[in-house]
């Protein structure tokens, strides 16, 4: 699987599961986008220890367009740059690998 396939499956399942609990606002969609956009590059740095700007740049541009395709203007630039800022602030927490799975799970886990 190619990493944008992989980011917009991510982002689409996440989306979806929010939205079947309540109506999504901005601030969900910046808080998955900054931990799908996260958890991708924590999972490069793991392989090969470093993580290019360039990669950065692309994964958080995939993630861009996914939202620009899916939710036009309504996702606007203050939006993108504060998930950006989001997602790099959660990579320098010592606990974001256990952070991501509890967010990841919070979302999916169904209502009893």
């Amino acid at each position: 699987m190619h990493i944008q396939d992989l980011i917009i499956q991510n982002l689409d399942g996440l989306i979806k599961a929010k939205s079947q609990k309540a109506e999504l606002q901005i601030d969900d969609l910046i808080a998955i986008g900054a931990h799908v956009g996260a958890g991708v590059l924590r999972g490069r740095y793991q392989v090969v220890k470093e993580v290019k700007e360039e990669e950065i740049a692309g994964v958080f541009g995939i993630i861009g367009n996914f939202y620009a395709e899916s939710f036009g203007d309504a996702f606007r630039q203050d939006a993108f740059i504060a998930l950006r800022s989001m997602a790099m602030e959660l990579l320098q927490q010592p606990t974001f690998d256990s952070d991501l799975n509890e967010f990841v799970s919070d979302i999916i886990k169904r209502e009893a």
